[in-house]
């Protein structure tokens, strides 16, 4: 650091500080400075007074001994103050070398208290090695955001933000804000409603996403949008979730899918910082397939293993019972070497009832594999040699396929098969409930082998996610990704035959949709859109809306596609979640300055508050 030029005590009184508390070094010595920021500690040896001065950019050391006017004694933990003083280095063998001002301390002559802070009262204490209750952290969230980490997180924050707006606009995208106040868009949950003092009866709805506004974008003619914009959901909230989320959405005409993979690599890469991060490709139905979800973590291997065939032809009494029950079941297995991680009879025995408590008719049950091959277990005698030819076959087929898209360590599954291990068995009728399950199982396992502690980011690009679900309880038909996704360019013509009778829950089409995926989180959704009328409004009767609702709702949007919509295409990328991951931490609100609890309330402001009976009567509303 260059030095800077002394400071007269003119200026110097003018003046609320003239440096930050982490700017001072060995340059600076026989400097006349002023500082302002928090107390961070207090050292009283007697004679001696010192105390750590802190603002955002550091901590510096304060000696205060030469004070005489009393000051000193108010000088509380967590007070904010100014000290006038000179610049000194410490004694020689005296410097804290973990600290970027360590070689200095400031002579204090002056120090006034500028905010008061009843030391006594503060309900904890940011940097103290004890764990701090949740619920407390996040009442005063403000006290929690003092801490070197939380700043750090911001700041790291703050970086990815500009680098994205830079990466962007290197390449053309065009910033344009769109409304927070605006018509419900089917994004897959419940919307926020705002009721209109001016309309009664009427509601406005906070955006899920800008869906349908960036689309209009590309209509009205504008080649690359982009924004950095807030987005709420009112659904079921966990770690990886917040009601309000802040997303980089991005919308560009004339692309092709794979142009925009290229971008979303480009993106990530630069997000990063690894410029040679890979990003595999896998359909929607290898992810499930392998992994049981469709955002795996690539970052360990662990395939799962189809086996229902084989299963089905078993002689073991549970299976085969299950089978007779049922006509057909889903049943699938997990090969883990010995190398990865050794299992002893009570782990095994522990986690196949952990298995049963959470789904009581799965089936679960394991076999090791001692060297040479051979099974040793008690069900051994049920396999016969086909079955075990074919088990082991299966198995390295599946293992060699993961490996194609595995980018961690590799040590997490066994190649040659030759090494002894463990099978772990699962069945049950339903296959959603056995993929969610074994997708558990695999994570579980990863984490207590530490499977993923070398690789710290693993991208994946899975693709042609189905064009409708068939949710089976309420016999409904719903998006899958959202009802703005372009059927594959292939079936365009089959989709708009399709009779509404055919969507069953055996029913697949797959779309022009994509996902980035992880360490297992989504990290960016996107898809080429419906730029033709007739194709959209087709969506929309699938989904089940009569004509009369599909005006109400989408009029205006079928109309701009009437005059003249481009072919079109897009994705968003989970901003918080993208900077959880960069920060290498596991919970989404370490990342929001503010974040809700999961029941979506904030604990330090008592949102969402009580709204008296005068104040709801101006919007026409009234208590129920």
């Amino acid at each position: 650091m260059s030095r800077q030029k002394q400071i007269s005590p003119t200026e110097l009184t003018a003046l609320l500080r003239t440096h930050r508390c982490g700017e001072l070094r060995s340059e600076h010595v026989e400097q006349k400075v002023v500082l302002c920021g928090w107390v961070h500690r207090i050292r009283d040896l007697g004679k001696l007074l010192l105390v750590d001065l802190r603002d955002h950019y550091g901590v510096v050391q304060l000696n205060m001994s030469h004070l005489t006017d009393g000051a000193a004694s108010r000088c509380q933990r967590e007070a904010v103050i100014k000290a006038r003083g000179t610049v000194s280095l410490r004694p020689a063998g005296a410097a804290f070398d973990d600290l970027a001002t360590g070689e200095v301390e400031v002579m204090v002559s002056e120090m006034e208290v500028l905010g008061e802070c009843q030391g006594a009262d503060l309900p904890f204490l940011f940097d103290a090695e004890v764990e701090t209750k949740e619920e407390l952290r996040l009442r005063y969230r403000y006290l929690e955001l003092r801490g070197t980490r939380s700043q750090d997180i911001f700041k790291i924050r703050s970086a990815a933000a500009l680098a994205a707006r830079e990466f962007l606009a290197a390449r053309d995208f065009t910033e344009i804000e769109t409304p927070m106040l605006y018509k419900p868009t089917p994004e897959g949950a419940r919307d926020y409603l705002i009721p209109s003092r001016l309309h009664h009866g009427s509601m406005y709805a906070l955006p899920q996403s800008p869906q349908m506004l960036k689309q209009l974008l590309m209509v009205s003619g504008f080649d690359r949008y982009y924004q950095i914009t807030k987005c709420f959901r009112d659904e079921d909230l966990r770690a990886d979730r917040q009601p309000e989320f802040t997303q980089v959405d991005l919308e560009a005409c004339f692309v092709t899918e794979e142009s925009i993979q290229q971008l979303a690599l480009d993106f990530c890469q630069n997000f990063f910082q690894l410029p040679n991060l890979p990003m595999p490709s896998l359909s929607y139905q290898q992810a499930m397939t392998f992994f049981g979800t469709d955002k795996p973590d690539l970052r360990f291997g662990l395939p799962l293993i189809r086996l229902s065939e084989m299963f089905s032809k078993l002689e073991l009494p549970p299976v085969k019972s299950l089978y007779e029950q049922h006509n057909a079941s889903e049943a699938v297995g997990i090969y883990v070497p010995r190398q990865v991680l050794a299992f002893s009879r009570k782990d095994l025995d522990e986690l196949m009832e952990g298995i049963k408590q959470d789904y009581p008719q799965m089936l679960a049950f394991y076999a090791k594999r001692e060297s040479g091959g051979m099974l040793a277990s008690g069900i051994s005698k049920w396999f016969t040699e086909e079955s075990k030819n074919t088990l082991v076959r299966t198995t390295q087929q599946a293992m060699d396929i993961a490996g194609r898209w595995v980018q961690g360590s590799c040590a997490s599954f066994d190649k040659s098969l030759d090494s002894q291990g463990v099978w772990l068995f699962m069945a049950h009728p339903n296959h959603h409930k056995i993929n969610k399950q074994a997708d558990l199982i695999r994570r579980m396992l990863a984490q207590k082998a530490q499977l993923a502690g070398a690789t710290k980011i693993a991208l994946g690009w899975v693709h042609s996610f189905p064009l409708f679900e068939f949710d089976e309880e309420s016999g409904e038909v719903t998006s899958a990704h959202h009802p703005f996704t372009m059927p594959k360019a292939d079936r365009v013509q089959d989709f708009l035959a399709l009779d509404p009778q055919a969507l069953s829950c055996d029913f697949f089409m797959a779309s022009q949709s994509y996902d980035v995926v992880c360490n297992g989180f989504e990290i960016s959704s996107g898809s080429i859109r419906i730029h033709r009328e007739p194709i959209q409004r087709k969506v929309f009767s699938l989904l089940g809306m009569s004509d009369a609702e599909i005006e109400a709702k989408f009029g205006f949007f079928l109309k701009a596609l009437t005059h003249g919509a481009p072919p079109h295409g897009g994705m968003a990328f989970g901003f918080d979640r993208m900077v959880m991951l960069l920060c290498g931490i596991d919970q989404l609100r370490d990342v929001i300055a503010f974040p809700k609890t999961t029941s979506g309330s904030c604990l330090m402001s008592g949102a969402p508050h009580n709204v008296s009976d005068e104040d709801i009567r101006l919007y026409g509303l009234k208590h129920k």
